[in-house]
């Protein structure tokens, strides 16, 4: 089978000298060796427009330009032949140009401004699916992949690199309205910047934290690993002109503490109010 696309993209709102318009084409091919074995591969050029909301004022730009572009190659194989299984391999490759940058905020930090020009991301999913009964089924996928962008000739992780993740699955249909789904995820630290947080004594005898963030070392530490198991009831209801579906939810079943951010932390003497020590915690999101 053979799919070809084309997308228009159109921006009024562009700054002068810069195309309002802009083309993506899109093609996918998959091929069915056997009864079992399907192979597949895509390849698409993508334009990402840069809203107002989204516009660079931190850089000084008062006017957008154009979109952020990206190219998508995708090559993978599913195979069939197992008893109410399945087992799909893809492997992906993107190459980014004409990124528009964006703020970070390290902790309680003032917003630091990253430029990168172009970059890239490339991996290897695998997503295996089992039928275990008429009511369980589930799913295993894991991923294993790299991302980095180029800021002034140097390369630096995105800030969502993830190396590994993996997620299982467990559904149970208790009904035809209603399944119970039991989640485990699973991924590699968040990349992150060295911070300092140093006591200082001014002139006058006051002491305060000195915060700092090292761009030369821009993304090159780890947070530390999340993984979390969640649980999740969901319930359908289906009526002539509308439909409902809700559900009750339990994230993090095993209360792990999961980090959400290293940051600033300021510990005072809780009569005088006197910093007495500056440091950077690992800060987790409570509950999750």
């Amino acid at each position: 089978a053979l799919n070809v696309g084309l997308h228009l993209l159109g921006q009024s709102y562009r700054k002068k000298m810069v195309d309002r318009y802009e083309i993506g084409p899109r093609i996918a091919l998959a091929y069915k060796a056997n009864r079992n074995v399907i192979f597949r591969t895509a390849w698409g050029y993508y334009h990402q427009p840069t809203h107002l909301g989204n516009l660079a004022i931190h850089n000084q730009s008062i006017e957008i330009g154009g979109s952020e572009s990206a190219s998508h190659f995708i090559l993978g194989t599913e195979y069939r032949g197992l008893k109410k299984a399945s087992i799909l391999l893809e492997a992906y490759w993107k190459q980014l140009q004409d990124l528009t940058g964006r703020m970070n905020i390290y902790g309680r930090q003032p917003i630091i401004s990253v430029a990168p020009d172009s970059g890239y991301s490339r991996g290897i999913e695998l997503l295996v699916r089992h039928k275990l009964s008429n009511r369980i089924s589930t799913n295993l996928g894991y991923g294993l992949a790299v991302a980095k962008e180029n800021i002034k000739g140097k390369s630096y992780f995105r800030s969502f690199d993830r190396r590994h993740s993996a997620n299982l699955n467990f559904r149970f249909q208790i009904t035809n309205q209603s399944n119970l789904n039991l989640n485990w995820r699973f991924h590699s630290g968040d990349p992150t910047t060295e911070m300092a947080n140093n006591l200082v004594l001014s002139a006058d005898g006051t002491k305060y934290c000195k915060e700092s963030v090292d761009l030369n070392r821009y993304n090159t530490e780890r947070l530390p690993m999340y993984h979390s198991l969640d649980l999740r009831l969901t319930r359908f209801s289906e009526n002539k002109n509308w439909d409902l579906s809700w559900y009750f939810q339990i994230i993090n079943l095993y209360s792990r503490k999961n980090i959400d951010a290293r940051v600033f932390k300021s510990v005072r003497d809780k009569e005088t109010n006197v910093v007495i020590d500056c440091q950077v915690v690992d800060e987790p999101l409570l509950p999750i």
